[in-house]
């Protein structure tokens, strides 16, 4: 199980190499011959010192003795905590999400607006950011948008950027979700 939910990890950000430790893990019989498991854990990446919180949850199948993909949810524990918003990341985070929709869609025009944002500070110097709001389309409409986010303050980079269209925006998405 461990090396499903490390894959996973190492997955979500490019393969960039992870350290990872689990701390309780609960099994539950699940449908047809499977099992539900989940835990929690703290990841790190190679180099850094500070640990980052996460919860999974996932599907075995025992007949075959394989785990489906987990769910992850990083930025979970005492080490992550709310923080204010930065305007200048969440400016950022408005670029780079215009910037890929763009890349996704053909619509000519793409204006965000963004309702609720929620940043939380977790290992050494990342934000991970839950928002919602809107994506305007211009003539071509619009839709409510979700969005999760991985933003490395050090490098100003952003390690991964999940949006999903038409969501409802009051229903929060964890701050960075594997799917």
């Amino acid at each position: 199980m461990a090396g499903v939910v490390v894959g996973a990890l190492a997955t979500q950000f490019d393969g960039r190499a992870i350290e990872a430790r689990f701390g309780a893990i609960d099994d539950q019989p699940g449908d047809a011959g499977r099992r539900v498991i989940s835990g929690e854990g703290q990841m790190r990446f190679v180099g850094d010192w500070a640990w980052i919180g996460f919860t999974f949850r996932t599907q075995y199948d025992v007949l075959l003795g394989q785990a489906a993909a987990p769910e992850l949810v990083l930025g979970v524990g005492a080490e992550a905590r709310p923080v204010p918003n930065d305007t200048a990341v969440v400016q950022d985070l408005d670029d780079a999400l215009v910037q890929a929709l763009r890349s996704d869609l053909t619509f000519a025009s793409i204006r965000l607006q963004l309702d609720r944002i929620e940043s939380v500070e977790a290992g050494q110097g990342y934000l991970l950011i839950d928002a919602s709001g809107l994506a305007d389309f211009g003539r071509d409409g619009s839709s409510k948008i979700r969005i999760a986010a991985f933003y490395d303050r050090r490098s100003g980079q952003w390690l991964q950027l999940h949006y999903d269209l038409g969501e409802a925006p009051d229903t929060a998405l964890p701050p960075v979700a594997g799917r």
